[in-house]
């Protein structure tokens, strides 16, 4: 005869079965020494599944976006045994005798940085021995920034366009920062010459073994000039590349960040998303703005923000930067022309003229003003656009951002970070 075990739902292992308020057991105690690991529960290792376990299984469905029920039931077990449940979350304890002062200096950053942890006080308000506090984590990269510009605390990295693939499909070095250990190198292409590459499957070892050649530390590829209707290729050209150089994965990979709409291509381009990111380390998303008409570009802008969360149900977040450029678009609403600006222009134009700014979920600011007589429309991000971006990141679990005129902030720009995450440090992989 066939001898049955009975187990005891007290006995049962973590991810048998949903836990909620009023459960006992040993999984109850796995649930509470996982939460704890990644900073969201700090009561005892009892078993039992009390209040604070309850509201630690609710921050938790908060932070990356659940249905907030306390019950801990597949999504929760999922998230907590993916890596990113751990990641970009510094919890401290305050030791006696310390000031926040102090502790934000060791950390490079403001004392507006630090997130009360529930059941610990505001760190804002009053601090004191055994307190624990929440830091996020993010990496901060910059893009082309000019050499020499002092800055509060370590980039993450730099980014610098300094390969290029030429029309005969050979690598051309630009030569721009050289071999600096803490620069990512891009590998770009134009438009066509992306066509002609990722056409000719032949010519890959070739190309693929010039890359392999570089000398000068970390490199990526800049893939926003790829045609969209080739993303097959992409795809295939990516999985190449990475079996060829015995690589687990590229460093970088910076794509054109395409709405989520009816469009074939765009919709595509979310298909192919999580291969993407299951061959490199992290990408890094540029968004593409529908620059028809000033309208246009707020209800892309808006669409973009919504497509973020999307990422977070990917699995990608955790991976993923967002691109932000400090730049200014300025249209002829007569001719309905548009130009790129920099940000001390779009700033100028702002002081120049004294007309409300109007702003909403598109994270940018607007104005319209007259010029000689025509109608033109600014659009811009400024210093508080760019705090709700940074706030967006990290409520959207993202990995970091790179900023592309981030020099153009002066002074604002190292206190905006500073006053939001403090800035991960690159391990060298």
């Amino acid at each position: 005869k066939m001898a049955l075990s009975i187990v005891k739902a007290n006995e049962l292992p973590l991810g048998r079965r949903n836990l909620f308020y009023g459960c006992n057991g040993n999984d109850v105690k796995e649930l509470q020494y996982s939460l704890k690991l990644a900073g969201f529960y700090f009561g005892e290792m009892d078993g039992r599944f009390g209040m604070l376990t309850g509201e630690a299984v609710a921050l938790f469905q908060q932070t990356f976006h659940l249905k907030i029920d306390g019950v801990a039931g597949r999504q929760v077990f999922n998230i907590l045994n993916h890596d990113i449940a751990k990641k970009g979350r510094i919890i401290y304890t305050v030791k006696k005798n310390e000031a926040l002062d102090n502790i934000s200096k060791r950390f490079t950053v403001n004392k507006t940085a630090w997130q009360r942890i529930p059941g610990q006080g505001n760190p804002q308000l009053k601090i004191y021995p055994g307190m624990k506090m929440l830091l996020y984590e993010k990496s901060f990269y910059g893009w082309d920034m000019p050499d020499g510009i002092p800055l509060p605390f370590s980039l993450t990295g730099m980014l610098s366009s300094d390969y290029r693939i030429g029309a005969d499909g050979r690598l051309e070095y630009l030569g721009v920062h050289g071999a600096n250990l803490n620069i990512c190198h891009l590998i770009s292409a134009e438009k066509e010459v992306w066509t002609k590459v990722l056409g000719a499957k032949k010519s890959w070892r070739k190309l693929v073994h010039e890359i392999g050649d570089i000398q000068v530390g970390k490199y990526g590829l800049d893939l926003r000039q790829a045609p969209a209707n080739k993303l097959i290729h992409w795809r295939e050209f990516l999985k190449f590349l990475c079996w060829e150089l015995t690589l687990p994965n590229i460093k970088l990979l910076v794509l054109p960040f395409l709405v989520a709409n009816r469009k074939l291509e765009n919709q595509l381009f979310w298909l192919n998303l999580p291969l993407f990111g299951s061959l490199t380390k992290n990408i890094l998303l540029e968004p593409v703005y529908d620059l028809s008409t000033p309208l246009a570009f707020e209800v892309s802008a808006v669409q973009m923000v919504k497509d973020l969360r999307r990422l977070t149900k990917m699995g990608l977040a955790g991976k993923t930067l967002l691109v932000a450029e400090i730049a200014g678009w300025d249209w002829d609403i007569e001719q309905n022309q548009w130009e790129k600006l920099p940000f001390k222009v779009a700033r100028l134009i702002r002081a120049q003229y004294n007309q409300p700014v109007q702003s909403g979920a598109a994270i940018v600011s607007k104005f319209y003003y007259l010029k000689h007589n025509v109608r033109h429309c600014l659009i811009y991000q400024d210093e508080e656009d760019l705090w709700e971006l940074f706030s967006k990141i990290i409520k959207l679990n993202l990995a970091g951002v790179v900023i592309r005129g981030f020099e153009d902030l002066g002074e604002a720009g190292p206190a905006l970070v500073a006053g939001s995450f403090t800035v991960l440090q690159d391990d060298g992989n």
